[in-house]
């Protein structure tokens, strides 16, 4: 492929508007966030932009400003996540995936693993018992890649009780653990407010 053109793939996570004709699309894969114009779909024929969450590969027109972003000359829908709008637990818990992942994907080291993660939990949500141990298993498994001392300061510092819940709730499927939501809430709130104070994550 040209230097003129690129590829890209992974999930729609995000759109923007961008004049009257164009949308700024944001897709984190494998190699990390990416940014780019796609043309509205203005008739049947055309088809429709792909949906949030749906994993895609597009095909982009470098800009000749050096300051533009790359256009989307084609794009094909690999996997489509449309299930995930039609249960509002799970629209909610993929809304903060997507939040969680535009505020920290752009500067990652090693994007990759990020990738896979992402994928996991969205594949996982439709047959989660509990949507919220989707996120509290991401943001936990995030943090770990990321080399931060989620397991040694974090979980370590929990009490016993606290700590040997979530230890079980993390060694299991998400399918197969109901988790009371007062307690998991809990939970997450408490690794939230250490990635935010601790670390250069946003949560």
């Amino acid at each position: 492929m040209s230097a003129s053109f690129q590829e890209v793939a992974g999930f729609v996570l995000n759109y923007e508007p961008a004049g009257e004709r164009h949308r700024r699309g944001y897709i984190f894969g494998s190699i990390g966030l990416s940014l780019c114009l796609f043309r509205e779909q203005k008739s049947l024929k055309t088809g429709c932009l792909p949906d949030f969450l749906d994993e895609v590969e597009c095909h982009l027109k470098l800009s000749n400003s050096s300051n533009g972003l790359p256009f989307v000359t084609d794009f094909k829908i690999i996997a489509t996540n449309r299930e995930l709008c039609c249960d509002p637990n799970s629209f909610f818990a993929a809304s903060k995936i997507a939040r969680f992942y535009l505020d920290n994907g752009a500067h990652l080291l090693d994007p990759a693993p990020h990738y896979s993660l992402l994928k996991k939990a969205i594949l996982s949500l439709p047959n989660a018992g509990s949507k919220n141990l989707v996120l509290l298993k991401l943001y936990f498994e995030f943090s770990r890649k990321e080399g931060l001392p989620v397991r040694e300061a974090w979980l370590r510092d929990l009490p016993n009780d606290c700590r040997r819940l979530v230890e079980f709730w993390l060694s299991l499927p998400v399918k197969e653990v109901s988790a009371d939501d007062e307690a998991l809430n809990d939970m997450i709130d408490l690794l939230r407010n250490w990635m935010n104070s601790e670390t250069e994550l946003q949560v």
